[in-house]
């Protein structure tokens, strides 16, 4: 006969926006040849979220029908403002060798950010992360037959956010490796 029961009232906007620009150069040669990709790439996200919470009675199952408008506070339960510009400069070189039985690729990407978070409600601070990070890849694939491929790759990638208040990179290395084949 008193089920709890709770009201939210939130409200987000996000705006995104993104510009890119790649270049290519392919040259091939007798049994090979090679492929160059440099480029940029900018975005821009701003948003902010807020919310109240709202007082409501308890659901009596007696009465399901009962119609309630929930009492919201007059101050914001969370209220917060982001944003994040972020540009990217990138080269990446592969080579095609032994009429293409082997492939050699490597990268760098530099990346550029700042990142800002506030915690309207709290009155806090704004947290900023203004900052760069380069990062690396390369990879090899080997053909030792038409029908099987086998491909292994490194990379290094980071990832800028804010947590808890605190700006911060999200590092990592992967490393992936995979086979592919054609059957009949």
């Amino acid at each position: 006969s008193a089920v709890p029961n709770r009201a939210d009232l939130q409200e987000t906007r996000r705006s995104t926006g993104n510009v890119q620009a790649d270049f290519l150069v392919r040259r091939r040669a007798g049994g090979g040849g090679m492929q160059t990709v440099a480029g940029m790439a900018v975005s821009r996200q701003t948003g902010y979220g807020r919310g109240r919470n709202g007082l409501m009675p308890p659901i009596d199952l007696a009465d399901p029908l009962r119609e309630v408008r929930p009492i919201y506070a007059d101050e914001f339960w969370f209220h917060n403002r982001n944003s994040a510009t972020n540009a990217h400069l990138y080269l990446n070189q592969r080579l095609d060798l032994f009429d293409e039985r082997l492939h050699l690729g490597a990268g760098i990407l530099h990346y550029e950010t700042r990142t800002r978070f506030e915690d309207v409600a709290a009155g806090t601070a704004p947290a900023v992360l203004d900052d760069g990070q380069s990062m690396w890849t390369f990879s090899a694939l080997v053909r030792p037959t038409v029908d099987l491929a086998l491909y292994y790759s490194r990379s290094q990638n980071a990832s800028p956010v804010i947590a808890d208040g605190a700006p911060l990179w999200r590092e990592g290395v992967q490393d992936e490796i995979g086979i592919k084949t054609e059957f009949l």
